[in-house]
């Protein structure tokens, strides 16, 4: 028999199995195909190929060419639609039920009561009445203004609702996937950032998750130090260097230099003025020597008294006082030192206080002791004038 593969085991006249999808229990045994195949080939070298519709009971002429469906479906423009109910729920989300699963309109995510009724859109398309239309260029989510943006496609920053390319640009945050403080995507993989908005520097895993000089690292965003300092490192108006044309003061800002400063002048408030004033913040010209609070009297190129925070030794200021902190080449008071260090003047008024305290204490004890010892002699008169 052709095509049969294996016979009956209770007839030889009765094929069991057939070669290439042919049915053995058709009218013609391994003559016609099993249901979902079609016959394809020229005679004598016939095989049967499976319709391209899984829910295709037969098709002829080609494999996407359906004649009859599976139980359930119906054919529809030549495919098998699966039969619905309105109450079935059988439906896919994007589909609507009439008679058979519809796929909803083109860009609608979810439909109700006719395919072209939409109630929800998919990605880069917004409702507008009970239609999906495009977001704006280069726009992946307008909500509910199609006119305003508010995620960007890759490769596109957002600006006042607007979507622009991020070719050359510097400032604003690229939209590549995840990756975050872009300025532009990589070029062969959008998902890293090619370049870094300004602040940010690349990281060893090509993230830009590094704050570069003159800027600080602060809840995972870099934030640009104060404009004279020129690196900062425990908030931004805390220095650590200056910038040029600026010196470092006591409290660890910078101020501008003053221009010509001579041995035994300091720069107070963009002027030249006498060492040792109780205004002075930076260090005293003395020669080539630093971090001089003033000269020295025999020689006024060596200090003679340190700024604060540096001891003096050998007339020399560049050693840190054991309660002060070094940064770079500086010396600075910290913590607790700098909390509970008093100006000469804070010291002198709580001096004063107490002083007027104890004073006034000393006249109350000495007021009431008198004006008891009075009350007392009141007493003793007035006895004696009864006798």
């Amino acid at each position: 028999m052709p095509n049969c593969t294996t016979c009956d085991s209770d007839s030889m006249a009765k094929c069991a199995t057939c070669v290439n999808n042919f049915d053995p229990d058709g009218a013609s045994p391994c003559q016609s195909c099993l249901p979902g195949f079609f016959k394809s080939g020229s005679a004598g070298s016939e095989t049967c190929v499976a319709c391209a519709d899984r829910n295709c009971k037969t098709c002829s002429v080609s494999k996407d060419a359906c004649t009859e469906c599976k139980d359930g479906y119906e054919i529809t423009d030549g495919k098998c639609e699966k039969k619905c109910t309105v109450d079935d729920n059988s439906c896919s989300m994007n589909q609507v039920c009439d008679t058979i699963c519809k796929d909803c309109t083109s860009n609608c995510a979810t439909c109700a009561g006719m395919v072209s009724t939409c109630r929800s859109c998919i990605a880069g398309f917004v409702l507008q009445g009970q239609e999906c239309q495009a977001c704006p260029d280069g726009c992946a989510n307008c909500a509910d203004n199609k006119d305003v943006c508010q995620i960007c496609k890759d490769n596109f920053f957002i600006k006042d609702g607007a979507c622009a390319a991020c070719k050359d640009n510097t400032t604003e945050q690229c939209q590549c996937n995840v990756a975050v403080h872009c300025a532009t995507c990589d070029s062969g993989e959008a998902v890293k950032c090619g370049t870094c908005v300004a602040g940010y520097k690349k990281a060893m895993d090509d993230s830009c998750s590094v704050c570069v000089e003159g800027y600080i690292m602060m809840k995972a965003i870099c934030i640009k130090c104060e404009a004279k300092c020129k690196t900062c490192s425990q908030s931004t108006d805390v220095c650590d260097t200056c910038e040029d044309g600026h010196q470092m003061t006591i409290n660890q800002t910078c101020q501008a230099n003053c221009s010509e400063l001579t041995n035994g002048n300091a720069c107070v408030n963009g002027s030249a003025a006498n060492c040792g004033g109780l205004d002075q913040i930076t260090d005293c010209k003395c020669g080539a020597a630093s971090n001089c609070a003033s000269c020295d009297s025999q020689n006024t190129n060596k200090c003679g008294a340190c700024m604060v925070g540096y001891k003096l030794e050998n007339e020399v200021c560049s050693t840190c006082t054991d309660d002060a902190e070094q940064v770079g080449s500086l010396c600075f008071i910290r913590g607790e030192a700098e909390s509970n260090k008093l100006s000469g003047g804070a010291v002198a008024g709580i001096v004063i206080a107490v002083l007027l305290v104890v004073g006034m204490l000393v006249g109350g004890i000495f007021w009431y002791m008198k004006k008891s010892k009075a009350a007392s002699a009141t007493e003793e008169q007035s006895a004696g004038m009864q006798e």
